[in-house]
């Protein structure tokens, strides 16, 4: 059952489209209708990986040891990926902050690891020189929980596990805690409680959407008898959702969310009619690119953009020439998909060696 995200090639452009997303909203920089567009076009796509994460994670009637066993299989993996890239973005802010702008080493220690962004990584996943790897420190305590949760042999375990109301009280819960915040942001010891970082993080973003792919996961069934037209009323729902509450935080905040509870109801949408449409898009090279990069893109693409504003500044180049400052997602994109595929290539040749051994 786990193999059936590949045959999904709805979901696996939904996927790439939202990696694409991320890109766009971390390395364009545009300002006006187009730095809207991004703004608003980007926010489904953190929630739709969550989901597909515990939609895909274990099979709802398989046994607590089969489902243990995949949790411990995922938290292990999850962790080696964390470390491994947290190591790859601080080494190379060492290398580069120390032999091109001579910084002090032990400055830049200090600033990544002072007391605050300590207490902020370990609560709230924030890892403040690569802030995007947020999302794989949440995958991981959510793991961490799930396993204690399948583990546990209480009744009220088994209730989280299979509630239907949790993951959407959750999400809908932070989104709305981040709205009345706004109007008294009070602080608790260095930090506005409405700091996005509060929110954006294992609890009000990782758990209540990975939960949320599960929960669609226990009514597949029943899904599967939804109409399509009812899953498009869903995403344009959510898509006029986003906008009216994008309206209303410009006009009392001056500010853009993180996420909307127009976010939701698009994402449940996606969802759903990717449950009811697997085949469509599945030959596409989106398809493709979301199913093998959409994961290695994510991790990437922010070191790509630090290598090609450095490169492109030490050559001289002005970053706001049109041509940069417009094509820049893109240039970055095309980077990260060959520093992907270079990865996945050593991966296989790693994977066939140890089979042949």
């Amino acid at each position: 059952m786990e193999n059936k995200k590949q045959l999904n090639g709805l979901l696996a452009c939904i996927e790439g489209l939202a990696c694409i997303a991320i890109v766009f909203l971390h390395c364009s920089g545009y300002t006006g209708p187009a730095g809207d567009l991004v703004n608003l076009g980007s926010r489904f796509a953190v929630p739709v990986f969550c989901m597909v994460s515990g939609f895909y994670l274990f099979h709802p009637d398989a046994s607590a040891p089969e489902k243990a066993q995949r949790l411990r299989r995922k938290i292990r993996h999850i962790f080696r990926m964390a470390v491994a890239v947290s190591l790859l973005y601080l080494g190379y802010l060492l290398v580069t902050r120390k032999l091109l702008d001579g910084a002090s080493l032990k400055g830049m220690w200090m600033e990544y690891f002072s007391l605050r962004d300590t207490v902020m990584w370990l609560l709230f996943n924030r890892v403040s020189y690569a802030s995007h790897l947020w999302f794989l420190y949440a995958l991981l305590y959510v793991y961490l929980i799930l396993y204690g949760l399948v583990s546990s042999r209480r009744r009220w375990a088994r209730k989280v596990l299979q509630s239907d109301l949790l993951p959407f009280a959750l999400a809908c819960g932070g989104i709305l805690l981040r709205f009345l915040a706004y109007f008294s942001p009070a602080e608790i010891w260095y930090f506005s409680v409405a700091d996005i970082i509060f929110y954006r993080n294992w609890i009000f973003t990782g758990l209540p959407f990975v939960l949320m792919g599960y929960c669609l996961r226990r009514h597949l069934p029943r899904l599967k008898r939804c109409s399509v037209r009812g899953a498009a009323a869903l995403c344009g729902g959510g898509i006029v959702l986003t906008v009216a509450e994008w309206k209303l935080y410009l006009t009392l905040f001056h500010t853009y969310p993180d996420l909307y509870l127009g976010t939701v109801v698009l994402s449940v949408g996606l969802f759903v009619l990717a449950i009811l449409r697997p085949a469509w898009g599945g030959g596409t090279l989106l398809a493709r690119f979301g199913r093998q990069f959409s994961m290695p893109v994510y991790l990437l693409h922010p070191l790509m953009f630090w290598v090609l504003r450095r490169g492109y500044g030490m050559l001289g180049g002005n970053e706001e020439t049109p041509w940069f400052f417009w094509g820049k997602p893109v240039l970055v994109l095309v980077l990260s998909v060959l520093g992907s595929a270079l990865y996945l290539c050593g991966k296989r040749r790693r994977t066939g060696a140890g089979k042949g051994e």
